[in-house]
């Protein structure tokens, strides 16, 4: 493999604390195979995961918003390479989760998809605060614009809520 595909299928460092397990496709039969913690992120039962089951089995808990660019994602997987996916899956479990999905799809002989593998990492929290920064940002914007346009009750209005957020991202902080 040259350097070229490595670089493709690198991943930023994530917290050992955060990987979730590892999967296993099938391609050719369509049966993915998981440990049981991978499997109760998709409302699995764990037995599901060392027996196998089609994908659509899985990609029934993304949710619906992010099934197409996930199936995009993976079709490109499956004849290119190594890809990171990045979607939100929603399990009686475990909520509403934001999961990082890392892998590589492997060919046989013939030079047909074969084994397509990986990581699942649950980076939920990294979301979130990705999000209350973005929200953080957007609210200073328009605390400023209230501002100057001399609109004194939503400059208020917007700078509690900026006090909150604030607040907010550090507990996080400190709860990390």
């Amino acid at each position: 493999m040259g350097a070229a595909a490595l670089q493709e299928i690198s991943t930023p460092f994530v917290e050992p604390a955060k990987l979730v397990g590892v999967y296993t496709w099938d391609v050719k039969t369509d049966r993915v195979y998981c440990d049981g913690k991978v499997a109760s992120y998709f409302d699995l039962p764990v037995s599901v995961g060392s027996e196998g089951a089609p994908l659509q089995a899985y990609l029934r808990a993304v949710l619906d918003e992010d099934v197409e660019s996930l199936r995009e994602s993976i079709d490109k997987t499956v004849n290119g390479g190594g890809s990171r996916q990045l979607y939100r899956v929603s399990s009686q479990r475990h909520g509403v989760r934001h999961l990082l999905s890392v892998g590589q799809c492997f060919r046989g002989p013939d030079a047909q998809p074969t084994i397509y593998s990986g990581y699942i990492f649950d980076v939920t929290t990294d979301q979130q605060a990705s999000q209350l920064l973005n929200l953080k940002h957007f609210l200073s914007e328009a605390r400023n614009a209230a501002h100057a346009l001399k609109l004194k009750p939503f400059t208020y209005i917007l700078e509690m809520l900026l006090l909150d957020i604030t607040e907010r991202t550090e507990k996080r902080g400190r709860n990390n």
